[in-house]
């Protein structure tokens, strides 16, 4: 599998001491680029979301992703953790003064901004709310102080057995939540509950994605590994992870004072497919 999707983007692998590899990839012009840590949900790793993360470096970002397989409640396979963000971080300062790496010189690490797919989700939730969650936080961890803002995808926050109140969210950043309209693993509903229970800074944000799954990010629906959606996509999978990867570097730029992206947002003009919350002042 190609590491990007764009030939704007360069894409690559490295081994890791922390996690079990790191991911980036970054536009193949530009300096002072902004970080996004992407982090992947359970039973995925970051291969599965290359045309995502292609796009958002195409936006102008270095994202980087760790890859990390690990024992969870009983269960080894792809698990997120709260310390991949700081461990990020800490690869792309050394990739930063790595004289063959592709980010040389190029790294802007005063702009942090974290996205986080299903449990990788509520890993990120724990990090913007500054709070350990069960099973997610196996090693350190911290928030980082450069953070500037979060978009979480297909998450919820309400413990077992999925049917009481979320866990509120006191988030420290600018905080969004992403979701797809047909989710049979974390429902619209469940989502839009956790989302009410937020109760950090303004502005915040819900996005519907009409027609999404659960996996409306990633470059297949159901991707082989993952436990599977029953609901299949209603909407093309390319245009649902165009869409996802626009409205989400939107959001960061919004966050970062771009008056363009700001008025995309408020003008909910980037798809027909996507419905936009905004809740305070961008």
């Amino acid at each position: 599998m190609t590491l990007s999707t764009s030939t704007q983007v360069v894409g690559y692998r490295v081994e890791s001491e922390q996690a079990d590899a790191m991911y980036a990839w970054a536009p193949l012009a530009g300096t002072s680029l902004p970080v996004v840590v992407f982090i992947h949900g359970s039973h995925t790793n970051p291969r599965m979301y290359t045309k995502y993360a292609s796009l958002l470096a195409e936006s102008g970002f270095i994202v980087v992703a760790p890859e990390q397989e690990r024992e969870v409640f009983g269960d080894f396979a792809h698990y997120p953790q709260q310390a991949f963000v700081n461990w990020a971080l800490e690869f792309v300062e050394a990739e930063n003064l790595r004289s063959q790496s592709p980010i040389a010189g190029r790294v802007d690490r005063s702009q942090v901004f974290l996205v986080g797919h299903s449990m990788g989700g509520g890993t990120t939730l724990g990090v913007v709310g500054d709070f350990s969650q069960p099973g997610l936080s196996d090693q350190p961890w911290s928030v980082p102080s450069e953070l500037k803002a979060a978009v979480v995808n297909a998450t919820h926050n309400i413990p077992p057995p999925r049917t009481g109140d979320p866990v509120p969210v006191t988030n420290s950043v600018p905080l969004a939540f992403m979701q797809g309209s047909v989710d049979d693993v974390v429902t619209l509903d469940q989502a839009a509950r956790t989302f009410a229970a937020v109760n950090g800074v303004l502005p915040r944000a819900f996005v519907t994605i009409e027609g999404g799954n659960h996996f409306f990010l990633t470059d297949v629906d159901n991707p082989e590994g993952a436990n599977p959606d029953r609901a299949a996509m209603q909407w093309d999978q390319d245009a649902s992870v165009e869409a996802a990867a626009n409205w989400t570097a939107n959001w960061f730029k919004a966050n970062s004072g771009s008056s363009q992206a700001v008025a995309l947002l408020q003008g909910e003009s980037l798809s027909s497919n996507v419905r936009v919350e905004l809740i305070g002042d961008l």
